[in-house]
């Protein structure tokens, strides 16, 4: 039997959508509550660890292309399919008697109808505009600037993330409007604070030549 091994490449890639996926289902347990940005406005906790995911598939398009941007989403989504599934599992499981946090349980990880919905609509469409969104801007500028296509593809792609998942998730409930701008400028100062760690990264890999960016 022969050892399977792996390059430097396939592992970082490995490790990358492993974080991504990871990230995602951590945001469909944190989605549920709303956080206080100002005396106004409003977000979705999950803004923090689904905003990260926005920043991996940034670097896999830039080191990887386009078509292992799309299947880390793919493989995102089923991800947050097969977590609901047993999330869901879980929930309908008969508790013990002695353990009485079952409403408590069920309030964070047994979101609803529509924010599920919400939220996968909102992952597939955003996270699949991201990646044109980066790459067109690649190729305007023949590969310069990567604080521009990484920043240019975060704001575009997030705004629309934020309109889709806050309207369906979220329409009747409460001003959606305070909830979609406290949510979008939360992902416009998470999007700028992060876009120096994408140069970081970038610099690491290059340096440990791990792969090589894509043509």
């Amino acid at each position: 039997m022969t050892e399977l091994t792996f390059t430097k490449k396939q592992t970082l890639f490995i490790w990358l959508l492993t974080f991504h996926s990871a990230l995602l289902i951590a945001s469909n347990a944190a989605g549920a509550k709303m956080i206080r940005v100002t005396d106004h406005l409003a977000a979705s906790a999950t803004v923090f660890s689904y905003s990260a995911t926005f920043l991996i598939i940034a670097i896999i398009v830039e080191f990887f292309g386009r078509q292992a941007a799309k299947l880390t989403i793919a493989v995102g989504l089923a991800a947050l399919v097969l977590s609901v599934a047993f999330f869901s599992i879980a929930i309908a499981a008969p508790p013990a008697a002695f353990w009485h946090n079952q409403a408590a349980y069920q309030s964070t990880l047994g979101p609803t109808l529509r924010m599920l919905v919400g939220g996968w609509v909102a992952y597939l469409c955003s996270q699949m505009l991201d990646v044109a969104v980066f790459w067109i801007i690649r190729k305007v500028t023949n590969g310069k600037y990567l604080w521009l296509r990484a920043l240019g593809s975060m704001v575009v792609s997030q705004f629309f993330d934020t309109v889709i998942f806050m309207t369906i998730t979220f329409y009747g409930m409460f001003p959606l409007m305070d909830g979609i701008m406290g949510q979008y400028l939360l992902k416009v100062v998470i999007a700028v604070t992060v876009t120096p760690l994408m140069y970081l990264v970038a610099g690491l890999i290059k340096r440990r030549q791990w792969t090589e960016a894509v043509s």
